[in-house]
C-alpha cells in the first residue's frame, strides 16, 4: 500500500493518524521526563504501537472500501466524519440541555419572587401536610 495510492478518505484518515500518533509519542515523552510517583502514565509503547496497528487497519479498510463501486467512496467518507458527526451531536445536545436547565431555574426565580411577594397563594395542601 503505498500513500500517493489511497483514496482521499484513506488519506485524510492518514494524515489524522499520523497527527494522533506524533501526539501520543509526545506525552510518552513528556510523561517520561517527569518523575513523579502519585501520577499514573496512562500512555505506553504498547499503547503506541495499538494506535500504529489501528490506524493502519483503518486507512488499509477505508482505502478498499473506496474501491468498491458505485458508494465505497462515500460510505468511506461516512466513517472519517463518524466520530466529528458524533462531537457535534453531543455538543449541540449538551447545550439544548442547558438552555433548558437555564430557563428552568430562570422561571423558578420569578415564582419564588411571586411567592415572596404574596402575589401568588400557595393553598393546596397534600394529605399527610399541614
Amino acid at each position: 500500500m503505498k500513500i500517493k495510492d489511497l483514496c482521499q478518505p484513506a488519506y485524510v484518515y492518514f494524515i489524522f493518524s499520523i497527527i494522533h500518533i506524533l501526539m501520543y509519542s509526545y506525552m510518552i515523552i513528556g510523561k517520561t521526563n517527569q518523575f513523579n510517583i502519585q501520577e499514573y502514565n496512562y500512555y505506553s509503547l504498547t499503547g503506541l504501537i495499538c494506535q500504529i496497528l489501528f490506524s493502519f487497519f483503518w486507512v488499509w479498510a477505508l482505502d478498499y472500501l473506496c474501491k468498491w463501486k458505485p458508494h465505497g467512496q462515500k460510505v468511506a467518507w461516512f466513517f472519517v466524519l463518524l466520530p466529528f458527526i458524533f462531537i457535534g451531536l453531543i455538543i449541540v445536545g449538551i447545550s439544548g440541555g442547558l438552555t433548558y436547565l437555564l430557563i428552568q431555574d430562570k422561571n423558578m426565580k420569578q415564582l419564588n419572587e411571586k411567592i415572596d411577594r404574596q402575589e401568588i397563594v400557595v393553598t393546596e395542601t397534600k394529605e399527610g401536610y399541614n
